[in-house]
């Protein structure tokens, strides 16, 4: 399949074959990798239909992550926020909390009703309808959310329509530079690994002056990550939905959560004293 520019603008390439079904195409310039179909065009199923985003616990989570946690030190709780694939509406719910106003929407109808069921909080600040996404606001975040979409600069020149005359398109996204990838971050599911670097010349593009940015070193999950590659097979560079690990695999579970324990902090304080990032970046980008 021919190969697109990357996001950076260039469209100069070094293309290699990833897997079965698809090629990594690293741009030259940035370092981002897109990846392209082989043959057959192979695309994620985000709905319930899908064994990861079907599945109820999953559906029920409420996972705070690094960028969450960070998001919420520096955002203006005088201003408003909208959260594009915000899921079950957990961050909403977490953000109305602490007294920012907040609405988010998402495509998987589902996880907007069950977030409405879970957290009373939400029930009128989270859609499975844009249509009800009329304002401006002073913040959009993007919360592991870019790396799923297939044209991201489309996607931002979208929606930036959305965003307030100097306000904040607030970026996460793991990346490139990260050592290993967990079996989530392979393709059809992610179809970019971006660079930092190639995420603020994406930015610039867009009309975006990048404020902030925020690296993630985090040693437990380098760690963790490098069990489950072993687990799941080194080679295995495709992720299609499936979950977790089967019941007779608790045992290992068990075990390697306590090394990752153990040598989780070690590895982090190797990440910080010689900068590597793991995993994911978060950016803040005013609009111009």
């Amino acid at each position: 399949m021919k190969n697109k520019k990357c996001i950076c603008g260039s469209s100069d390439f070094i293309i290699k074959s990833f897997s079965i079904n698809f090629n990594s195409s690293k741009c030259k310039k940035c370092n981002t990798i897109n990846f392209i179909h082989k043959s057959k065009k192979i695309t994620f199923d985000y709905s319930d239909k899908n064994d990861k985003y079907g599945d109820l616990n999953y559906l029920l989570g409420n996972d705070l992550r690094w960028a969450h946690k960070k998001i919420l030190k520096y955002l203006n709780k005088n201003k408003s926020v909208l959260e594009l694939g915000a899921y079950n509406g957990f961050y909403i719910n977490e953000l109305l909390k602490n007294n920012i106003d907040a609405i988010g929407f998402d495509i998987n109808e589902n996880a907007v009703k069950i977030g409405r069921k879970i957290y009373p909080k939400i029930k009128n600040k989270l859609f499975f309808d844009f249509s009800k996404i009329k304002n401006e606001y002073d913040y959009c975040l993007l919360i592991d959310v870019l790396e799923h979409i297939e044209e991201p600069k489309k996607f931002i020149k979208k929606y930036k329509n959305l965003i307030k005359k100097n306000g904040y398109l607030v970026i996460s996204s793991p990346v490139e530079e990260r050592v290993l990838h967990d079996k989530s971050d392979y393709p059809p599911h992610h179809p970019w690994w971006f660079s930092v670097l190639g995420l603020n010349k994406l930015l610039n593009e867009c009309n975006f002056s990048v404020d902030k940015i925020f690296i993630q070193r985090d040693g437990k999950l380098l760690v963790r990550n490098f069990f489950g590659k072993i687990l799941s097979g080194w080679k295995k560079n495709e992720f299609h939905g499936e979950i977790g690990f089967k019941k007779k695999n608790n045992f290992i579970q068990v075990i390697l959560f306590l090394i990752t324990r153990m040598l989780g902090p070690l590895v982090e304080l190797y990440l910080k004293i010689f900068k590597k990032t793991y995993c994911s970046v978060l950016i803040f980008a005013k609009k111009n």
